[in-house]
């Protein structure tokens, strides 16, 4: 009886593990990201500089009350609160893991995390010099649709 169970545990762990990189496989596309995202939540993990966590709490709520707008076109904006705009330029999908974003001479490369027809989790490095010194650390942004 309980090689049995080893048995259909091994079975189980390998299915979860098979679909698991399934998933992985299939990447990223144009298509899987085109549409509208409204930011959900925010996390980040300081790795140097600072403890300014006004900045960080501005950024949450600034990204909370946002949409990230990516449109077939290849363009995308960036509005607050559905009026304010806060943010646009092109976007594309890297290597099939990035979607990056360029407005002006600002590239931005998001690793997609997860990516399904409701969600959207990206993380991104960061660096700022702030008047207390350089902030740096990994910020995760989660979206739904």
């Amino acid at each position: 009886m309980k090689m049995k169970s080893l048995t259909r545990l091994g079975t189980w762990v390998a299915a979860v593990i098979l679909s698991g990189l399934a998933s992985c496989s299939s990447g990223v596309s144009e298509e899987k990201l085109e549409g509208n995202w409204k930011g959900e939540d925010f996390r980040f993990v300081q790795s140097e500089g600072p403890n300014v966590v006004a900045m960080i709490d501005g950024g949450r709520e600034l990204h909370e009350q946002s949409e990230l707008l990516l449109k077939a076109d290849g363009t995308y904006e960036i509005v607050v609160k559905e009026e304010i705009p806060n943010g646009e330029g092109v976007w594309s999908v890297i290597d099939r893991n990035f979607l990056q974003t360029i407005s002006g001479s600002d590239t931005i490369l998001y690793e997609v995390v997860d990516l399904s027809e409701n969600r959207l989790v990206t993380k991104h490095q960061v660096a700022y010099e702030t008047p207390m010194g350089n902030l740096a650390g990994e910020i995760t942004l989660i979206y739904k649709r």
